[in-house]
C-alpha cells in the first residue's frame, strides 16, 4: 500500500513538473516573438531615419550647390570684360567654383547639360547661359519671329508653312498678336481651351508649349534645348539678343536664315558649324564698338565667303550679345559616406540674384 502511495505521488509530480515546462515554453515563446517584433520595429525606425537623414542631406548639398552657382553668376556678371560661354576656361566651367565644394562632410557639384548633333547628351561642369537660345517671349520682335519659324522648321524637319503655323499659334498664346483677326480660343489644343481661353502674357515656362496647336510631346522635346523664356530682353520686346559664346548650331542656323532674308540654307548651315567650331576650339567673341574686330575673330579663325561675310554681319547687327543673364545648371553632392546624393536639383539663376526656375530631381 505504501509503495503505491508513493507511485501516485511520483506520477502527480511528473504531471506538474510537465505543465510548468510547457508553460515555461509557451513563456519563452512569446518572449522571443515579442523581442523579434521589438527588433524589426527598431530596425524599420532605423531604417527610416537613415532614410530621411539621406533625403536632408542630399537637399541641403544640392540647395548649396545652386546657391554657390548663383553667388558666382552675380559675381562674374560684374566684372565688364568677363565672357561666358562652352570653352573649357570659360568662367562658367571653372571647377573651383561648381566641382566638389566641400560642405560639411560632403560636397557639391553642378553640372550642364548640352546635346550633340548626333542626338547624344553630354555632361559638362559648371553652368550655362539661357541667352544662348531662342526666347519665346521675344517673339513680337520680327526676327526673333522669322528665327522661331526657321528652328522649328530645322530642328522639327517641317514644311514652312506649318511652322508659321506653329508659331502663330504661339503668338495667338501669349497675346502678342495684337492687331490679328483671329478667334478668342486660337493657337491652343482642344483639351486646354477653358483654361487658357482668357490668357494673354509671357509664358513663364517653355512647357506651356504642349498646349499649343500643332506642338506634340515629339516635336517639344526636339525643341526644348532651344529654346527658353528667362534670358533679359531689355525694354520688354525689343531686339532679342542671343549669346553666340554658347549658342548651339540650330539657333544659330536659325537667327542667320532670318536676319537675311533670301539666303542659301546650305550657306547658313555652313556659317552656324564655323561659329560653333569657333566657340568649341576655345574662343570667345568679345564686346567691341564695332563690328569689324568681331568680324576679324571669325575671319582669322576660318575662311569665310563672301556670301558667309555678309551673313555674318548681318547677324551683328541683329541680334547678338557676349554675356548671359540667366544660367542653367544642375546640381548634386556627395555626402559623408562618400555615396552620391539621392536628390539633384535642376535651376535657372538670374545675375540680379534670383533663381527663376527650380525643380527637384529624385
Amino acid at each position: 500500500m505504501g509503495i503505491l502511495n508513493k507511485l501516485c505521488v511520483c506520477m502527480r509530480k511528473a504531471k506538474n513538473s510537465g505543465s510548468v515546462l510547457i508553460l515555461v515554453l509557451w513563456v519563452l515563446f512569446a518572449l522571443t516573438t515579442l523581442t523579434v517584433a521589438i527588433g524589426s520595429h527598431v530596425s524599420a525606425t532605423m531604417s527610416i531615419s537613415e532614410r530621411l537623414w539621406r533625403i536632408t542631406e542630399s537637399r541641403a548639398l544640392a540647395e548649396a550647390g545652386a546657391h554657390q552657382a548663383l553667388m558666382a553668376a552675380m559675381a562674374m556678371s560684374k566684372q565688364t570684360n568677363v565672357f561666358d560661354g562652352v570653352t573649357e576656361d570659360s568662367w562658367n566651367r571653372d571647377e573651383k567654383f561648381f566641382f566638389e565644394r566641400e560642405v560639411g562632410l560632403g560636397s557639391c557639384s553642378v553640372n550642364y547639360l548640352t546635346v550633340m548633333d548626333s542626338g547624344t547628351i553630354v555632361t559638362n561642369i559648371g553652368i550655362i547661359g539661357e541667352d544662348g537660345k531662342i526666347n519665346i517671349n521675344a517673339i513680337r520682335n520680327e526676327t526673333t519671329r522669322k528665327a522661331l519659324v526657321n528652328l522649328i522648321e530645322y530642328v522639327g524637319e517641317l514644311d514652312e508653312e506649318t511652322s508659321q503655323k506653329i508659331v502663330n499659334s504661339i503668338a495667338s498664346l501669349i497675346g502678342e498678336d495684337e492687331d490679328a483677326d483671329k478667334d478668342e480660343d486660337e493657337g491652343l489644343t482642344d483639351d486646354t481651351k477653358n483654361d487658357y481661353s482668357d490668357q494673354s502674357s509671357p509664358m513663364k515656362s517653355v512647357a506651356e508649349l504642349m498646349v499649343v496647336n500643332g506642338i506634340d510631346s515629339d516635336l517639344y522635346i526636339r525643341l526644348l534645348p532651344y529654346l527658353t523664356v528667362y534670358s533679359y530682353m531689355s525694354n520688354g520686346d525689343s531686339e532679342p539678343f542671343v549669346n553666340f559664346n554658347c549658342a548651339s548650331k540650330p539657333v544659330l542656323f536659325a537667327i542667320a536664315m532670318a536676319c537675311e532674308d533670301g539666303s542659301e540654307r546650305d550657306v547658313c548651315e555652313s556659317l552656324a558649324n564655323i561659329i560653333v567650331d569657333f566657340t568649341q576650339s576655345g574662343n570667345s567673341f568679345e564686346k567691341s564698338d564695332s563690328q569689324s574686330p568681331i568680324l576679324k575673330q571669325l575671319t582669322d579663325f576660318a575662311d569665310l565667303s563672301g556670301e558667309e561675310r555678309d551673313i555674318f554681319g548681318s547677324m551683328l547687327g541683329h541680334a547678338i550679345k557676349f554675356k548671359s543673364s540667366a544660367f542653367r545648371g544642375i546640381s548634386s553632392g556627395v555626402g559623408e559616406d562618400g555615396v552620391g546624393t539621392e536628390i539633384s536639383v535642376e535651376f535657372v539663376c538670374d545675375t540680379d540674384g534670383k533663381f527663376v526656375y527650380w525643380h527637384e530631381i529624385q
